[in-house]
């Protein structure tokens, strides 16, 4: 409600309209608090603890808090009162009839009032209680009587709003927020945009902004940031997210400044070579098309084509018939100086030449022919089929098995030992894995992909992407990249807590609190030692 609607309404009802005015008393004092967050507003005075029962004058959510119960009065007051208009701010209500043919709309008003506002047990503040053509609302004063309707009045309109008697002002400053405004309205976007995924948490807020620190700190901001600030504590307040803030050092602020910047995943030499006509961008973008793995596996199958084309005198790239059947013949029979491949392997071959094709903007259609695809076929039929060694399933019995180790943990970080570091860290992998369906190659990862934190931190599992939930009944974990998940937009997984020998959420939660590490670390560390096949459960060796 803005003051310009109740001028609107009043407009509207005509002259002789009655505007009523009636305030609720003691209004923050009349909303109780929930016995499980009266804590949170407790205070002591010469040795003795208070806890407040009811809403504080001084709590800086209060007027939220308060506005909710309000809304539901105006809506209660709206449907018994159709033919009035309902408007309130805070705790005054201001009631203005919709035609002021309306009998006594006082004594109209006032009998469901009273009635609804006993009901509701709402005490009435009628020291306040104001009705006529004049009242005053929030230190406003709405007179009726001195709205301009008549034809006299309305005359002198179009001449004030004529273009040649305005005013003309020209502002020649920065047009920009002030950087400390952007700092808080950046965490601010952040909450309009990511805190439906923070109901009912603690959040802790890592800025290298002293004004933002100091903000969120004190609950205040002299100036423009208070603006922002003052949103994001009503949003925090609306869906009880507790707001911690942290003090970051710019110089320690390191994720920040490598999240700023694009991905620096350079390609090799070697592969700059292979396109020499390309730019060094068009090279980045193509390179990065596929993953390091891939093309690493596909390198090896040109280059093996490469090598066949050279020894039978014919010409690699582009592909043609010839070379491509001479090859996939060699391949698939086996000669002097390589054995014959599976036909699986010589299929997914096929994508290997075919991506230095789509690499080279070179036509690709060829390897779209049925004819390699049934000489293929043709290498299936006449070799016996291999028999495929039977590997049961990991069972739950399994994990609890290699992940018993959990139960006897040492109570304090100080008492963990090298060895029961990798029991621990193994266990939480096992368990997270088996819960969450998780593949190998998007848990684990290799010594040499620490190299670039920054490529590691945007790409693979770390401290940060554990989060708990209020109750501890779950916790979710954010994948970055998956196999499944092309456009690379991340990927929540949930893993409830089981209660038993394999429970994910358990295992994390010792994980975190027994070897502690940053929250861009990998969220398990790899094992020093090697795991013997002593160590596991039968059905996993045999």
């Amino acid at each position: 409600m803005t003051i310009d609607d109740i001028y609107e309404q009043a407009i509207q009802a005509g002259p002789g309209c009655t505007i009523i005015k009636r305030d609720i008393k003691d209004a923050f004092r009349i909303v109780p608090v929930a016995e499980d967050n009266q804590h949170l507003i407790a205070f002591q005075w010469t040795d003795s603890t208070y806890v407040e029962c009811c809403l504080p004058f001084g709590l800086a959510t209060a007027p939220f808090l308060f506005n909710l119960f309000a809304e539901a009065l105006h809506w209660i007051l709206q449907c018994l009162l159709p033919t009035f208009h309902i408007n309130h701010y805070l705790d005054d209500f201001i009631a203005i009839t919709q035609s002021p043919s309306v009998s006594d709309p006082t004594g109209l008003f006032d009998e469901v009032y009273n009635r609804v506002t006993d009901y509701l047990r709402i005490p009435r503040n009628t020291k306040k209680d104001q009705q006529g053509t004049c009242v005053t609302v929030p230190s406003l004063y709405i007179f009726q009587a001195a709205f301009p309707h008549g034809s006299s009045a309305r005359r002198r309109i179009p001449h004030e709003l004529h273009p040649s008697n305005a005013a003309t002002l020209a502002l020649a400053q920065d047009a920009h927020a002030h950087i400390n405004t952007n700092e808080v309205d950046a965490i601010l976007q952040s909450f309009l945009l990511f805190s439906h995924h923070w109901l009912h948490h603690t959040l802790v807020i890592h800025t290298d902004s002293s004004t933002a620190h100091s903000g969120l700190k004190k609950g205040f901001l002299h100036g423009p940031s208070n603006v922002p600030l003052k949103s994001l504590f009503i949003l925090a307040a609306a869906r009880d997210i507790h707001i911690v803030p942290h003090w970051l050092p710019s110089g320690e602020n390191t994720l920040v400044d490598a999240l700023s910047r694009p991905l620096a995943i350079e390609p090799p030499a070697w592969f700059s070579s292979r396109a020499p006509q390309l730019n060094d961008g068009h090279l980045k973008l193509l390179w990065n098309g596929l993953s390091a793995n891939t093309r690493s596996v596909y390198l090896s199958v040109q280059r093996s084509y490469e090598k066949h084309c050279a020894l039978q005198n014919l010409s690699a790239w582009p592909v043609s018939r010839q070379s491509l059947t001479s090859w996939l013949s060699s391949r698939l029979l086996g000669n002097a100086n390589q054995k014959a491949v599976k036909p699986d392997t010589a299929l997914a071959d096929l994508a290997a030449l075919r991506a230095y094709h789509i690499d080279n903007f070179l036509d690709d259609k060829l390897f779209d022919n049925k004819h390699f695809r049934r000489l293929i076929d043709g290498a299936r039929r006449p070799n016996p089929v291999t028999k495929v060694r039977v590997r049961n399933p990991i069972s739950r019995d399994t994990i609890t098995t290699l992940s018993a180790g959990l139960a006897a943990l040492p109570p304090q970080p100080s008492e963990m030992s090298a060895n029961i570091l990798d029991d621990l860290n193994s266990a939480t992998a096992c368990r997270v894995a088996f819960a969450g369906f998780i593949r190998l190659g998007e848990f684990a990862y290799k010594t040499d992909d620490l190299r670039t934190r920054s490529i590691f931190s945007a790409t693979k599992l770390t401290r940060s992407d554990v989060r708990f939930s209020s109750s501890l009944d779950h916790a979710q974990l954010t994948l970055k990249r998956s196999k499944t998940d092309h456009r690379h937009g991340g990927v929540q997984i949930i893993l409830a807590k089981t209660g038993d020998g394999a429970c994910p959420v358990d295992a994390l939660q010792k994980l975190l609190l027994l070897d502690p590490k940053g929250p861009r670390r990998p969220i398990v560390l790899l094992p020093q030692k090697a795991i013997q096949s002593q160590q596991l459960p039968l059905d996993l060796i045999y």
